[in-house]
């Protein structure tokens, strides 16, 4: 297996308008970035390439453009871009064949952190926090074995660098884009560790409850998925761009989380929030183009988003009906809510209303699901069976989409059913919510609504 290794330098800067003595009142401003890679290429073949656009979040400011070198020196290299999807990337073409171990390396003026989706690499007081989607290079098609280390000597005396897979120096296998897809935070970083989940964060002490709960979610969820004892951690961002309503984002065996204030780490929403995104660990299907299974994939996650806590006990009823009636007006109200999923999937974080339709749609569509598996197998059989088939066909092959869903759906409800549903509910058809796998203790009744924007009648559910 190839090997690249990475090592971050970040560079410490004071803040304005603080004690000179306090050398701990900074941040990261630069980052220079050193990898050592096994990978060829000849005359006009593409070395590596970087992310010019990931959704709205362009690539990190460069204070010193890229220089690539092997063995013979210096390796010429033109630029081209390419669009694919939501991204915008930019390919490195090699000028010449290149020779032995290739030396990449580039220095990043970081920007204050941003908001949600948390791809960019941001400061904030104590340190950065963002993910590789727009400082880090992918490479040729392949496994790679990758190396992530840090050198902090010009940093405050007891801080830390953290990957998605831990701190300090970690090396972990993966695929061409996995130093794009994965967390990074380095600075005067606190930590909670459970065993391989780690939460990480800067200077605020009331993120430690959060960080135990976020632990005990971990592991029931772990234990549940089958998971085969991964690291996964949690970093927070604290930054004024944040909405009002707090979030995150979803990476490789890692989650960020993003607010505005102490008055967004209220844990009674948060078990909804973290539980959701940890789900994403091991929900996965094919999705590309985007859109044409994200009902899954964040349907999935709403579905055991609710449940898992409630199966855990850590929400009361009263916390469970709010949710799920929030989410009902969410759904039901929206204005978009007949428009298709491949029209959703097109309008990803530029149109609020058509970025919830797959997370409501694949909420709704498989609660009733849940319930036509009960019924047909006389209560021996449940969406968790489907869901843990469809996991484990996952670790066969790649390509699992929407056809491996209406075959295990399709075992138990008729294959002609499950394809029936799925091409109805996909092309923008309502879906009536069920609430057996609540089993006996949630009902669900029709209600009058009125959608948003419009303000036209429409047919809302109540959970009750």
């Amino acid at each position: 297996m190839k090997k690249i290794n990475i090592v971050l330098i970040p560079t410490w800067e004071k803040l304005p308008n603080t004690d000179i003595s306090d050398h701990n009142a900074g941040t990261i401003k630069e980052l220079e970035v050193s990898i050592q890679a096994e990978i060829e290429a000849q005359e006009n073949e593409c070395m590596l390439s970087v992310n010019e656009v990931t959704i709205f979040k362009p690539f990190t400011r460069t204070k010193k453009e890229f220089v690539i070198t092997d063995e013979t020196g210096n390796i010429p290299y033109r630029l081209e871009s390419v669009q694919e999807g939501h991204i915008k990337a930019k390919r490195y073409i090699a000028e010449r064949s290149t020779g032995g171990m290739v030396s990449i390396s580039y220095r990043l003026l970081l920007e204050p952190a941003g908001r949600n989706p948390v791809f960019d690499l941001g400061f904030e007081e104590g340190g950065m926090t963002g993910s590789g989607m727009t400082f880090m290079p992918s490479f040729k098609e392949g496994t790679y074995e990758y190396t992530v280390n840090w050198n902090l000597e010009q940093l405050p005396e007891g801080s830390r660098g953290a990957w998605s897979f831990g701190e300090g120096r970690i090396t972990r296998s993966g695929n061409e884009s996995l130093l794009q897809t994965t967390f990074y935070s380095a600075g005067q970083l606190d930590c909670v560790k459970m065993g391989r989940f780690g939460y990480y964060w800067m200077k605020n002490e009331t993120i430690l409850p959060l960080a135990v709960l976020a632990a005990q979610i971990f592991a029931y969820e772990s234990r549940f998925f089958k998971d085969e004892g991964e690291a996964y951690n949690i970093f927070s961002r604290h930054t004024e761009a944040a909405e009002q309503r707090a979030g995150g984002t979803a990476l490789t065996r890692s989650y960020m989380y993003i607010y505005k204030d102490n008055a967004q780490l209220d844990p009674s929403w948060i078990k909804f929030l973290f539980a959701h995104e940890i789900v994403h660990n091991w929900i996965t299907m094919k999705n590309e183009p985007f859109g044409i299974t994200t009902w899954y994939i964040e349907g999935m996650a709403e579905f055991y988003s609710v449940l898992l806590p409630w199966r855990m006990g850590i929400i009361t009823r009263d916390e469970l009906l709010l949710e799920l009636n929030k989410r009902a007006v969410q759904y039901y109200e929206n204005p978009r809510i007949t428009k298709t999923d491949m029209e959703a999937g097109s309008s990803l974080m530029a149109d609020s209303e058509m970025t919830r339709i797959p997370y409501g749609r694949g909420f709704f569509y498989l609660l009733h699901a849940d319930a036509m598996i009960r019924k047909a197998s006389d209560n021996k059989n449940k969406l968790d069976d489907v869901m843990l088939a469809i996991l484990e066909a996952g670790k066969e092959t790649l390509e699992i989409g929407n056809e491996t869903w209406i075959r295990e759906y399709g075992a138990y409800v008729g294959e002609e059913t499950a394809r029936r549903e799925h091409e109805s509910i996909s092309s923008g058809h309502d879906v009536i919510p069920d609430t057996a796998c609540f089993e006996g203790e949630i009902s669900v009744e029709k209600a009058a609504g009125k959608q948003r924007e419009t303000k036209m009648d429409c047919v809302l559910w109540r959970f009750v």
